[in-house]
């Protein structure tokens, strides 16, 4: 299913905002040698696929290696910084951050609170500020003490507003989170004929299973709000989250991913056997609840945190950012999902970077996918 053409872009694509992103940070952090602002950013990856049949259409690392070196410079590339032998695509789960804000929406959504509901973000979350625990809208700031002011659900979509998610976070169980991710593909494998890595979904039971200390394996209220903004224990590949991506572009109906279209005989005159593309899973979102998070995935490209990358771009596209911290220093990770076009879907994109520091600035790598498909699926150039 690879086009060799839009993985060739892909690869090239993502290793070149991957460098400027470091060369952006040594920028603002006036030359110092350390580790932020994006600087030390050299990682990542970039899945697309068709929304339609889980086709997988690129799947590019950064950094690679030529095949033809793995024979005879194995033990260099094993060496090598950012480590080029990683399928980080397809084998490295790390946390989504807000690029999960949509399943908490769903989850809200399905507790009862009403999409219309707002918060007013003042830029801290404070209900729990007594216990240890207060939370931080991204904006805020010591020298910008503030926040995004009354926001409701599309609308804290489309800006990634912590402190709605914090707040909506706070009224659902985790146990009704984990239900909604785990419809959605994370903690399980994507179905790819290609070994994957299931990465975790947020949960009870699975905290209690990473930890052997019993005060580690308790579930706290901060363990909820943190999973409600994509952090806590949760993980996921690129591909898990191009996956839930194009699921979301369906209106709910998920496909495995595949590399696979077809199996033919070794003189290619007889088909062996054709990919059905059979669904794994339907009706996962009703049309009121699609609806929803498609607007706030439109805003989002039109007024929200990627407007800045999509003011011109020729056609709509729904999309969502996440930064994400990790607790290993450095900048924080970014990623970036989206499907396109926004009212007639036909592919989706994930990319996500290690210590890219801002999601944002990657939906460059999923423009210049999305190129490359305008003439393909007809899309408006």
């Amino acid at each position: 299913t690879i086009d060799i053409g839009m993985q060739e872009v892909a690869e090239e694509s993502l290793a070149k905002y991957v460098q400027e992103m470091a060369e952006l940070g040594k920028e603002k952090n006036g030359g110092e040698d350390i580790n932020a602002h994006g600087s030390d950013a050299k990682s990542g990856a970039v899945v697309a696929m068709k929304v339609d049949t889980g086709e997988v259409l690129c799947a590019a690392n950064y950094p690679t290696y030529d095949p033809k070196d793995y024979a005879t410079m194995y033990d260099e590339l094993l060496a090598a910084d950012g480590d080029p032998l990683a399928n980080r695509a397809l084998q490295y789960p790390l946390a989504p951050g807000s690029t999960f804000k949509m399943i908490t929406s769903l989850a809200a959504m399905r507790h009862g609170i009403s999409p219309g509901y707002t918060v007013n973000d003042t830029g801290l979350y404070t209900k729990y500020s007594a216990e240890g625990f207060t939370g931080k809208c991204w904006i805020y700031s010591a020298t910008n003490p503030v926040g995004h002011g009354e926001l409701d659900m599309r609308g804290a979509i489309a800006n990634s507003c912590n402190v709605y998610f914090y707040t909506v976070g706070d009224m659902l169980s985790i146990d009704e989170i984990d239900a909604v991710g785990e419809s959605f593909g994370f903690g399980q494998s994507t179905g790819s004929e290609i070994p994957d890595n299931k990465g975790i979904m947020a949960s009870k039971a699975n905290k209690a299973a990473l930890y052997d200390d019993g005060l580690e394996q308790g579930w706290y209220i901060a363990d909820t709000l943190m999973a409600s903004i994509g952090q806590s224990i949760t993980t996921a590949t690129p591909i898990q989250l191009c996956r839930y991506v194009a699921a979301l572009s369906t209106g709910g109906t998920l496909y495995n991913a595949t590399f696979l279209r077809r199996a033919v005989s070794s003189d290619f005159q007889t088909l062996v056997e054709a990919n059905k593309f059979a669904p794994a899973a339907t009706d996962l979102m009703s049309q009121e609840e699609y609806q929803v998070i498609k607007d706030g995935m439109v805003q989002c490209a039109t007024e929200g945190t990627a407007k800045t990358y999509f003011e011109n771009f020729g056609y709509s596209v729904a999309c969502k950012t996440g930064t994400a911290q990790h607790g290993n220093g450095g900048s924080d990770n970014a990623s970036f999902l989206c499907w396109a076009p926004a009212d007639n879907p036909q592919i989706a994109v994930a990319v996500y970077v290690e210590h890219g520091d801002t999601g944002g600035f990657f939906s460059n790598v999923a423009k210049d996918i999305l190129e490359t498909v305008k003439k393909a699926f007809q899309l408006p150039s």
